[in-house]
């Protein structure tokens, strides 16, 4: 994850980010970088879930199941938790009823998950920025 970070911050700064934003940002990923060893074990990440990619479909009893998901290219080994924090950055936007249901869904995400989850929101955040300017788009609303 730290040549990842690093790869992204390249882009971002090759693509006119601001250079006081990206040594802070250095600095963050390197005062918290042991909380990329507290994964296990890598796992497959969809690495794009949202919810045009998730098929679902009711139960015996009514209730609403996973079914399958789709557009798999972008898949990745990785700690489980950078597909919970792209899903918060990309589709739950402050939505608190999401918000609270994705962790409970996912169930028991481990040792310093919160922070975990921070610092992969961070680097999704970051990788959108750098799509966008890629693109020419300033609003990625």
């Amino acid at each position: 994850m730290t040549l990842q970070f690093a790869r992204k911050l390249g882009e971002f700064a090759s693509l006119g980010g601001d250079a006081v934003l990206r040594a802070a940002i250095e600095r963050h990923i390197a005062e918290r970088s042991q909380l990329f060893g507290l994964c296990q074990h890598a796992v497959p990440c969809h690495n794009d879930f949202h919810e045009g990619n998730v098929l679902v479909a009711r139960d015996d009893a009514g209730d609403w199941r996973v079914s399958g998901v789709v557009d798999v290219e972008n898949t990745i080994a990785a700690d489980p938790l950078v597909d919970l924090a792209e899903t918060d950055c990309y589709s739950i936007r402050g939505d608190q009823v999401k918000r609270a249901a994705l962790p409970a869904g996912y169930g028991p995400a481990g040792e310093e998950s919160a922070e975990r989850l921070a610092i992969y929101s961070l680097y999704h955040n970051l990788e959108l920025w750098d799509w966008f300017a890629s693109i020419g788009r300033a609003d990625p609303r």
